[in-house]
């Protein structure tokens, strides 16, 4: 899909047999690794074969050795990686449980889970949840700040950060008037989407930077 239009047109039309397609279940959002750290084993190298040896000379005599048996080779032990633990920038995300996310109603997927997924981008591993200038690490900054910005919250208070997430996407995911927003669906472009729509919603300074940078928006949607 090229275009926003596009994408909307395509979810609206999708037939849906039966609504019980649409349930979340743990099964959904339990999958993926542990957000804890795991710790690593060393390996070994391998230890080559020793062919058996026969004696040499006569026992009790000078230069005698006795016969030896050999010993089978021992394969290398390769090292297993650790893992460390989920960025601390994304704890707060941990805490908020997804069914607080549902939206109810005829139209889903306009909600803040889908919203927030979307915003999230690929996090199943957790190489890419804390990899530097990925997706999630951009975004989960990005909620912290405005939500302490927004509601006051602690710096670094995740429980106050997850208790106020659903009300914040609520905010934000509405921010935006529609001219605002992009007509197409790249990357980019909604990730500054997603940017211009928490600065839209701070204050008037940041509604005013937003409708002078999105002139170009306007246009055939």
């Amino acid at each position: 899909m090229s275009s926003r239009a596009e994408l909307v047109s395509r979810l609206t039309s999708i037939p849906l047999v039966s609504a019980q397609h649409l349930y979340i279940t743990a099964a959904d959002w339990q999958l993926g690794e542990d957000f804890s750290g795991t710790l690593g084993a060393p390996g070994a190298a391998a230890v080559p074969a020793v062919a058996p040896a026969a004696a040499v000379g006569r026992r009790g005599q000078r230069g005698y050795r006795p016969a030896t048996q050999g010993t089978p080779a021992v394969p290398a032990v390769p090292a297993v990686p650790g893992r460390p633990p989920l960025d601390t920038a994304l704890h707060f995300l941990t805490l908020v449980h997804i069914f607080e996310l549902e939206t109810e109603g005829a139209a889903p997927c306009r909600g803040v889970l889908v919203y927030l997924a979307g915003a999230l981008g690929p996090v199943l591993t957790q190489a890419e949840r804390n990899r530097p200038g990925s997706q999630a690490q951009f975004v989960a900054r990005a909620l912290a700040t405005g939500v302490h910005r927004h509601f006051g919250t602690t710096a670094g208070d995740d429980h106050s950060l997850a208790s106020n997430l659903r009300d914040y996407l609520s905010i934000i995911s509405h921010a935006l008037p529609s001219e605002f927003l992009s007509s197409g669906v790249a990357h980019l472009s909604l990730r500054a989407e997603f940017r211009d729509a928490i600065v839209y919603a701070r204050d008037a300074d940041g509604r005013r930077s937003v409708e002078e940078a999105r002139i170009f928006s306007f246009g055939a949607r």
